[in-house]
């Protein structure tokens, strides 16, 4: 019964880690791709 606990928990704490690790990557994401575009120059 302590095992089973122990593993969901980790478990909900990994998928949490990795729901924040792609949020974070889903945000930043657009700002590279304009900070990139920014960088280019215009004509």
């Amino acid at each position: 019964m302590a095992w089973n606990n122990a593993i969901s928990r980790l478990a909900n704490t990994s998928r949490r880690k990795v729901l924040a690790a792609t949020l974070m990557y889903a945000i930043s994401l657009p700002f590279a791709s304009l900070r990139r575009l920014a960088k280019k120059p215009r004509f």
